[in-house]
């Protein structure tokens, strides 16, 4: 009995193309498709992968950052310094500039627009140059605990001015101690202020010294806000970036063999 013929494009014996009887080899290495490890080839070959660490741009970014936070707090501090010292020699230049009429003498006060003005009653100070009859310019002061001086005010055509009773106000700056007394409602004019008293007293006149005083509030925020913000600049400086995971492998892991197409 004859052996058919072989299917075609098969050999004898049932082998895909390119094995021969008793050949356990793989073919070739030129036949073997792109891809494939031959049966009993070993492993794949392994794909270096280097180590990631941290980038010169991630170390720029934290010494930017850590800068930008050491400069905020600087910025916080110094402003809200500048602010409050500014605020309080306003507020002294305010104080000194008060008209001034020292005790026992009639001086001439200059109104120039109608407003409310304070007398305030100073137990420490230095009077400046006043106009009228006061003998006491350019003298120093300081007296403890004075009585409060009796006050004649009049306006040019000699009429009494009513000064009323005020209190709760006090000031010690720029060199000048003084208490609210009396206040009045003054059209611009000429005016004349008795002050009559036992102690070594001046009476000051002018505006509300306290819309003079510094707003401590401002500087305060100013500062916390540029100190917290310079802190958290300075916390993402110094924080370490984590480098990204290393990227897998496109071939199989270790000891993964793969055969040609065909092969059993």
């Amino acid at each position: 009995m004859s052996t058919p013929p072989p299917p075609f494009g098969q050999q004898p014996g049932g082998l895909p193309p390119g094995l021969t009887p008793g050949g356990g080899g793989a073919p070739p290495s030129s036949s073997t498709p792109p891809g494939w490890i031959p049966v009993g080839a070993g492993p794949p070959p392994q794909i270096p992968v280097s180590a990631a660490g941290p980038s010169g741009g991630g170390r720029g970014r934290n010494k930017l950052l850590t800068g930008l936070g050491v400069l905020l707090i600087v910025l916080g501090v110094v402003g809200a310094l500048l602010i409050a010292l500014g605020g309080s020699r306003r507020y002294g230049d305010g104080v000194k500039d008060l008209a001034r009429g020292p005790a026992d003498c009639v001086t001439r006060l200059q109104v120039d627009q109608d407003d409310t003005y304070y007398f305030y009653v100073e137990s420490k100070g230095e009077v400046a140059d006043v106009r009228g009859d006061c003998p006491a310019t350019g003298d120093s002061f300081d007296t403890s605990n004075p009585d409060t001086p009796t006050l004649t005010l009049v306006d040019a055509d000699g009429d009494a001015v009513r000064l009323r009773r005020a209190d709760g106000v006090t000031y010690d700056t720029a060199g000048y101690q003084g208490e609210l007394v009396r206040s009045a409602e003054l059209d611009a004019g000429r005016y004349e202020l008795s002050v009559t008293a036992d102690d070594d007293v001046v009476v000051a006149v002018g505006g509300n010294v306290d819309d003079l005083k510094p707003n401590l509030l401002v500087p305060i925020l100013i500062g916390l806000v540029g100190v917290v913000l310079g802190v958290v600049l300075l916390v993402l400086g110094r924080a370490k970036r984590t480098p990204p995971p290393a990227p897998a492998s496109p071939i199989g892991g270790q000891g993964w063999n793969q055969s040609p197409p065909g092969a059993r």
